[in-house]
């Protein structure tokens, strides 16, 4: 027993190998998406779905939890063999208050129970990305609309001379050459 590397058995007297890492407890969608607005940034509650593939129960503990990350029931979890469990968390705040992606990983240690009490080590993670989606940019130009405006009227009413002037020398020799409808249509198309 003092030799024993990974968790002694007394009911067999033998040293058993603590299991390896590997993805038979597990979250059933590895990471976690969600998308915030930057205008009304508002708690987001997930349940992702926890599985224990293994054939012995297993506690799970979180051991690393994201500050923007709020556990519902922050204590041990226990999952028998095939058990499906909704894991309950809220994301409280945004990561960051710029627009962009950010990403927090939420760490549990899986401890074994029955054969494997004692075999300490392995992990079970969730990556959560927060996309922070910036407030829309309405184009607000404030007083430079009214410079617009003008200017638009300015263009109509040269436009309307333009045409006025055409109709009033039709009859002179470069207007005939550059034809009447010709000008009529650079000047609608302005």
């Amino acid at each position: 027993q003092q030799e024993c590397q990974d968790v002694w058995d007394e009911t067999i007297a033998t040293c058993l190998p603590c299991p390896q890492q590997n993805e038979k407890i597990r979250f059933l969608e590895p990471s976690l998406e969600v998308e915030m607005s930057q205008e009304d940034i508002q708690p987001i509650s997930k349940q992702p779905q926890l599985i224990n593939f293994e054939t012995y129960p297993v506690t799970i503990d979180p051991k690393v939890v994201p500050s923007w990350i709020q556990i519902m029931d922050n204590s041990s979890i226990y999952l028998e063999p095939g058990q499906l469990l909704p894991f309950n968390l809220t994301i409280t705040d945004a990561p960051t208050t710029e627009p962009g992606i950010s990403i927090g990983t939420i760490i549990m240690s899986i401890q074994e129970e029955g054969n494997y009490s004692g075999c300490v080590g392995r992990l079970v993670t969730l990556d959560v990305t927060v996309t922070l989606v910036p407030q829309q940019g309405f184009n607000r130009l404030g007083s430079a609309r009214y410079l617009g405006y003008t200017m638009s009227v300015f263009t109509l009413l040269l436009t309307l001379y333009a045409a006025y002037w055409v109709t009033a020398h039709k009859r002179r020799r470069i207007v005939r050459t550059l034809q009447p409808p010709f000008l009529f249509g650079i000047s609608i198309g302005v």
